[in-house]
């Protein structure tokens, strides 16, 4: 058993909440090539609607013919921030993958549920009160770099979505390089 992810599970700190989140801001910033808010002084839910307001705006300034590149940045960015968690979290196996990404999704306002399989079913998300099917389509780059972080190579797909009027996101992360 991992002792870091178990001990994530029990309690959270706010800051690492916080560093997180500010991280993940910087290269969505950095993947829209805007400049990033002054989100310094936000309790850490104002932080989640300031990203949330974020993304929502800068993703309907986007042209068609810049839409590919994005999402290739997006995935990008969020990918070597998996790699990352994935180093500092000591995760050695998928199933640790896929424990990661509910306790950094839990951070985030978002109810990630996974079974061994990789099936995942999102019944709460933070994000859908503020996004569109569209949006959220864009974004979800985001989660597919991080999975592939996290799970060294792994895949994550989405068949429906809480945006596009579905009760619930249901995905499937396909096994990457690891052994199950």
């Amino acid at each position: 058993m991992n002792l870091r992810l178990t001990a994530l599970s029990v309690y959270f700190p706010g800051a690492l909440k916080g560093e997180g989140l500010r991280k993940l801001f910087q290269l969505t910033a950095d993947a829209f090539r805007a400049p990033m808010p002054d989100i310094d002084r936000l309790s850490h839910p104002e932080k989640l609607r300031a990203y949330a307001r974020f993304t929502q705006e800068q993703t309907q300034q986007v042209k068609s013919e810049d839409v590919d590149p994005l999402k290739e940045r997006l995935f990008r960015n969020s990918r070597q921030m998996g790699i990352e968690l994935r180093e500092q979290l000591h995760v050695g196996t998928f199933g640790e993958s896929l424990t990661a990404a509910r306790l950094l999704y839990r951070a985030l306002g978002i109810d990630f549920r996974s079974n061994e399989k990789g099936e995942v079913e999102i019944k709460r998300c933070y994000f859908s009160e503020f996004y569109s099917g569209q949006v959220c389509r864009l974004i979800s780059s985001l989660d597919e770099g991080l999975m592939a972080g996290l799970s060294d190579g792994g895949r994550l797909s989405f068949r429906t979505r809480i945006t596009e009027g579905h009760s619930c996101c249901l995905a499937k992360v396909e096994f990457g390089k690891q052994e199950r």
